[in-house]
């Protein structure tokens, strides 16, 4: 014979082992979500230097243009 106290636990594991695993999910995406970020970081602090790289050499052109 299954008591009140018996189905009340059950469903309060239930619900623990549940929300558990809504959080490690939850977790796992946002870990997975930092990641894509930092690589995009690395891509725009790529692009920044290539950037700088072709200003320098602008200036290099332009500053023997001048002589």
């Amino acid at each position: 014979m299954i008591s009140g106290v018996d189905i009340v636990s059950k469903i309060l594991l239930a619900v623990t082992t549940a929300t558990v695993l809504v959080l490690f999910i939850g977790l796992k995406k946002a870990i997975l979500i930092e990641k894509k970020i930092l690589r995009l970081e690395e891509k725009i602090l790529s692009v920044e230097e290539k950037i700088l790289k072709i200003d320098k050499k602008i200036e290099e052109l332009l500053e023997s243009k001048e002589k």
